[in-house]
């Protein structure tokens, strides 16, 4: 073969070979961005070290009005931990409250066991997000002056988050201020962007107080909510489907749940939709429900709330996202045993009787003792039969947090409402005569009648009508 020939066949090769390089880069994309995700989704976690429950008495009161099984709550959450390996998630999100009250040895705690879990997983990544009981909180912890992290600390706890390799952007406050800058973007996979905000009010910046001390209520300063909107294009540039995660809901999920969304949470969850950011991982009020917004423009937006796993029913969720948008999901069962146990202690009475005295505001140590005294004995009275007003209280509370609630509630849910709505289940407790009574005008309180509409508030507002449940298997489309 001479020069020539051999010329003409090796570029007539590299031009085969050239052509052939795009072809196969498009075909690799494509095959890229094809692909499913699998997500789990936890929050809530509220972990609390056995070493520092070594004052029985002091935690019977400070565990005496809080329905979470924190005694057992290393037991329930290393079962919780346990399944998630089972189900080998790619992602695992965990959206905000990871521990009881922001003590250092419960973020220690938990980092390493979220280390071993991705170790005993490969190639899964864990997103962490801080709830108002993770940075600067204080308040009720079974050892005073157990040692509380600061934001910087957050993120040092949290490497297995936020030095991942596929956190893609940080969001860094501007001159000087603190709030929000535990968020950050994340793209686990080509078709995916995950963006974890932080609405924490933690910091002077950021809090009413003013002060750098743990604040409930969420709030997503000015600055972050243009971040995040720069965050949405950028995704949307890629072609990526996108995904929020904070702690503090959108979209409400039950009737008085408002206070406890984000602060503007009208207009925020309507800017994010229209953005198109369709669906957001929540936490915080500790119940299993999926509520859904749909824009003036036309555009969804779904909340998916995530249950804590120390009440009932001891659940999270399993999703799988799909590259043409559709989202299906599913609860998971923790452990039955564990469900079988929350469930025998998810109302209490003095649960029922700490929202009762805050919704009535009552300062006076010996009104609120009376209060509580009144539901004791109204918690054992009949409906019919069978059913008591605990019962009822459990009936409701129940539904909420499972996100169970069809609006078919039997006859004697029925009759319990309507005595409660008329006051005549609390008259058999408080009767004009009575001393309790008497008690009530003495101390200047509101009296039986605000004390009944009190309890109708407090029932009414848990119920979910008007928020369809979405949470046992669905799917949608983001």
């Amino acid at each position: 073969m001479n020069c020539k020939k051999w010329l003409a066949c090796l570029m007539a090769l590299l031009m085969v070979v050239f052509a052939a390089i795009p072809a196969a880069a498009a075909k690799k994309k494509t095959e890229e961005a094809d692909q499913n995700l699998r997500v789990v989704s936890l929050s809530d976690i509220h972990i609390l070290p056995g070493e520092l429950m070594t004052d029985p008495e002091l935690c019977r009161k400070n565990f005496s009005t809080d329905i979470k099984d924190n005694w057992h709550n290393e037991a329930i959450i290393s079962s919780t931990l346990q399944k998630v390996k089972e189900l080998k998630p790619e992602v695992l999100l965990v959206s905000g409250d990871l521990t009881k009250n922001g003590e250092k040895l419960g973020h220690a705690e938990l980092s390493r066991w979220l280390e071993a879990l991705q170790k005993s997983v490969p190639g899964m990544h864990v997103y962490v997000i801080n709830g108002n009981h993770d940075i600067n909180a204080e308040g009720n912890t079974p050892v005073p002056g157990t040692a509380r992290i600061t934001p910087e600390e957050f993120r040092s706890y949290y490497k297995i988050t936020y030095q991942d390799p596929t956190i893609i952007a940080r969001y860094v406050p501007k001159n000087g201020a603190v709030a929000g800058q535990e968020s950050y973007v994340a793209r686990p996979k080509p078709g995916y962007t995950i963006i974890a905000m932080d609405d924490g009010r933690y910091s002077s910046d950021n809090t009413k107080s003013g002060k750098n001390i743990a604040e409930g209520g969420g709030q997503i300063t000015p600055d972050l909510e243009k971040w995040i909107l720069q965050q949405i294009e950028a995704a949307k540039q890629r072609g990526d489907k996108i995904i929020g995660m904070q702690h503090h809901g959108e979209v409400a999920h039950y009737n008085l749940e408002g206070p406890n969304l984000v602060a503007d949470h009208d207009r925020l969850s309507k800017e994010f939709a229209d953005a198109r950011m369709h669906m957001i991982f929540t936490g915080h009020m500790h119940n299993q429900r999926v509520s859904h917004l749909k824009t003036e423009k036309g555009n969804d937006l779904y909340d998916v709330e995530t249950c804590t796993p120390l009440t009932f029913p001891s659940v999270f969720r399993l999703l799988n996202f799909q590259p043409d948008g559709t989202v299906s999901w599913q609860t998971v069962q923790t452990d039955p045993k564990i469900t079988d146990m929350l469930d025998k202690r998810c109302v209490t009475v003095e649960w029922l009787a700490s929202n009762v005295n805050q919704a009535l505001k009552l300062e006076d140590t010996k009104a609120g003792d009376v209060v509580t005294e009144i539901i004791d004995q109204l918690a054992n009275s009949k409906i019919d039969d069978t059913h008591t007003f605990l019962d009822f209280g459990n009936y409701i509370a129940k539904n909420l947090f499972s996100g169970t609630d069809d609006g078919n509630d039997p006859q004697w849910v029925k009759q319990a409402l309507s005595m409660v709505q008329d006051g005549s289940l609390l008259k058999r407790v408080i009767l004009p005569e009575s001393e309790w009574n008497t008690l009530f005008c003495k101390l200047q309180t509101p009296g039986a009648a605000a004390l009944n509409a009190v309890l109708y508030k407090l029932v009414m507002g848990l119920d979910e009508s008007g928020y369809a449940p979405m949470n046992q298997n669905y799917t949608a489309k983001i």
